[in-house]
Order: C-alpha cells, then sequence, then structure tokens
C-alpha cells in the first residue's frame, strides 16, 4: 500500500506532467523563436499554472484568511541567446505579485510571446496587471526604451489607452501575441482578440479592429473553476480550432485568424476594415500567401482562398490528403509548391496555384516528420522525438 509520502510525490508527479505537456503542446508562447542573424530570442518559464485543488488559504498582513494567488501568477522571462555558441546574453525577467503576500501593489507580469525583429530593436507584447502592452527593446541589452498601453481590463482606462476592452479576459492566454510589420506599421493580435495597428514614424494608432467575441460557456461552467479547466482541456485535444494565431501579412491586407473563431477574416492594412471573411471549416492554421492566395491548411486537406475576393482559387475547393492522413507539423514554401508535412509518414508537395500534388515521398522507417524548415540544401524536420 503506498504510503501517504508516495501518494502526494505521484500527485505532484502527475501534475508536472500535465504543465510539460499543456506547455509544449498548448502554450505557443513557449513553442517559438526568432532571431536576428545573430542572437535567438525567447521567451522561458520554469513555473506551471496550479489547479485549484492545489491552492490554499493563507492569512495576510492585516490578519485575513485570504487565497494564495501566488500559484496563479504566470511570471516568465524574454531572454537572448548567442547563435553560434548558445550563451545567455541577457535575460529580461517579468515582474510577480507581490499582492497578498507583502500588502504591495505591483502587478505580476508575463511576456505574450516572443518579440518582433525591427533594425535595432525588438517589440514585444507584455501582460502587466489588467493591462496589455508593447514594448520596444534594444536588442543587444533587452532594455524597454518606450512603451504603448494597448489594452486594459480596468473599469476606468488611462486617457492615452487605445481602447478598452468590451468583454471579459479569458482565463488562459495560452496563443502568442507576436507583432507583425509591414510598411513601417506594427500590427498585433491582443488577448481581447482585437487587431492593433501602431505608426512607428508617429508613435500612434493608426487603427483597431475587435474580432468576434469568442464562444459562451454556460454559466454552470462559467462560475465552476474544475468544469472550466476541464472544458479548456477538452478544446485542445479537440483538432477543431485554429492551431495558429500568427498575423500574415501581404498584398496591402491582414490575414487574421484568431483563437475561438470559426472565421478567417482578411483585413486591409491601411484602415483596418474588413476585405472579406470566408469559414474555417477544418482548418488548422494559414501557411501563408503565394501568388495572391492565401493557403489554408486543414485535417482534411488543403484550400485556397484569392487574397483579393476571398472566393477559392483553386478548380477544385479543396484537395484532400491521401489515405485519410492529417498534417503533423507546418510545411515550407518553395516556389509555387508549398511541402506539407503528414502522420502517415510521408509529405506532400502542393502546386499552390492549382492544388494539385506535385511529389509525395513516404519515410522507409515510418518516422513522422514534424515542422519543416528549409535551409540551403537540406531540410530539417522537428517534431516530439526530436530534430
Amino acid at each position: 500500500t503506498p504510503t501517504e509520502s508516495e501518494k502526494e510525490a505521484a500527485r505532484v508527479g502527475g501534475q508536472i506532467v500535465d504543465g510539460l505537456q499543456q506547455r509544449l503542446l498548448e502554450h505557443t508562447s513557449y513553442g517559438t523563436l526568432s532571431s536576428d542573424g545573430e542572437r535567438v530570442f525567447a521567451v522561458e518559464s520554469d513555473e506551471f499554472p496550479c489547479p485549484p485543488s492545489v491552492q490554499r488559504l493563507i492569512v495576510d498582513p492585516s490578519g485575513r484568511l485570504v487565497l494564495d494567488t501566488r500559484s496563479l501568477d504566470r511570471g516568465n522571462s524574454l531572454v537572448a541567446y548567442d547563435v553560434q555558441s548558445g550563451r545567455l546574453l541577457w535575460r529580461q525577467k517579468s515582474r510577480a505579485a507581490s499582492g497578498n503576500v507583502s500588502g504591495g501593489s505591483e502587478s505580476s507580469e508575463e511576456f505574450l510571446g516572443t518579440p518582433l525583429i525591427v533594425g535595432s530593436n525588438l517589440f514585444v507584447a507584455v501582460r502587466v496587471g489588467d493591462e496589455v502592452e508593447l514594448r520596444q527593446l534594444d536588442r543587444q541589452s533587452g532594455e524597454s526604451t518606450r512603451t504603448w498601453l494597448l489594452q486594459t481590463d480596468a473599469p476606468s482606462p488611462p486617457a492615452n489607452v487605445f481602447w478598452m476592452k468590451q468583454f471579459p479576459r479569458a482565463s488562459s492566454s495560452s496563443h502568442a501575441c507576436s507583432p507583425s510589420f509591414s510598411d513601417g506599421t506594427i500590427f498585433c493580435l491582443t488577448p481581447s482578440s482585437r487587431v492593433v495597428a501602431i505608426d512607428l514614424r508617429t508613435g500612434r494608432l493608426s487603427w483597431s479592429w475587435l474580432g468576434p467575441r469568442p464562444r459562451e460557456l454556460s454559466s454552470m461552467v462559467r462560475f465552476n473553476p474544475q468544469w472550466q479547466m476541464a472544458a479548456d482541456a477538452q478544446r485542445q485535444i479537440e483538432p477543431d480550432h485554429w492551431c495558429d494565431f500568427s498575423l500574415t501579412l501581404a498584398d496591402d491586407c491582414v490575414v487574421v485568424a484568431m483563437p475561438n473563431s470559426d472565421e478567417l477574416i482578411c483585413l486591409e492594412q491601411r484602415d483596418g476594415s474588413v476585405r472579406w471573411s470566408a469559414p474555417r471549416r477544418d482548418a488548422l492554421f494559414v501557411a501563408g500567401v503565394q501568388s495572391g492566395n492565401v493557403l489554408v491548411i486543414g485535417r482534411e486537406g488543403a484550400r485556397a482562398i484569392r487574397v483579393t475576393d476571398g472566393e477559392p482559387a483553386w478548380p477544385a475547393e479543396k484537395t484532400n490528403w491521401p489515405s485519410a492522413a492529417m498534417p503533423s507539423g507546418s510545411g515550407y514554401f518553395s516556389g509555387d509548391r508549398y511541402v506539407v508535412p503528414l502522420n502517415s509518414a510521408e509529405v506532400i508537395a502542393i502546386d499552390v496555384n492549382t492544388g494539385q500534388w506535385l511529389a509525395r515521398s513516404r519515410s522507409e522507417s515510418k518516422t513522422i516528420p514534424g515542422n519543416l524548415v528549409a535551409s540551403h540544401d537540406a531540410i530539417w524536420s522537428l517534431g516530439l522525438d526530436g530534430l
């Protein structure tokens, strides 16, 4: 019969495994890198959010019995490594909250994604308590040189805030909020499903666009932490949602695939007006824009949408994967073809203009390929089993 200490060790071990799975498979903030050729930038953290079952009550400095919220703090770090040696160059650690323990008023911070590199500067989204900021950092030292306040959940926002959220913040922001850049303008998708455009030449807001409201949970689930976690977990394991929320900039438009949305939306870069929208169907991610077509990768196949008007670009509306396979990662463009890894241990090349198969290659060792990157004369695959 296991002792109490062994039961406790098994329980803690299970929580660590759950945290690692959540970090690796769900939180895209920790699964991406950016580089300027000399340095590699990433978001790191060794802390996992604890479930309600391990939260506890503590006595604060005033003698009141309150919930210990330190387990809810999602502090992390933005780091820079040297490409050649792997040496750590600098680390910017987010600030942890200090409300219940010391009575202070500092708010917790959380880096929401890897930085965008523009010239000698980095641009990164940071959650600070009830606010979301866009910070400009010096890429040599990581020190902040400029800040824009993008979003606030506070009831009375400051005068210089770009907007106030129109619905409550989601309980979990597992998707990365990494900015994009085009023609002197920074574009960013915030946790409130709003796209923001900031003109770097003037430092002012160009426009903002609020996306569809997230799917509403029932009142019983919304006010029960255990049921809400179960609903979130079920939504994550079902491959029936967008898996990549990066903004795609091309042909004077912003292609948006937002969390909890069943649409693919195209906005005008100049003013944020909607150019067109298309149903998501079984789509998982936007591969990119090539030859005027938005290539969308789904569970059952791929389809292309004309960026000009949102209409299908191929004679056949969709090209199905062979042998009922599914994508096992992201692919890469090579001219007018897109190479896709499949869980049937093969890769397939698609003509972006027609949707036809151009080539198909199966692994003799039955190795399932992961995310593909083409570099010089080699193709690299990064999956759960390694590189």
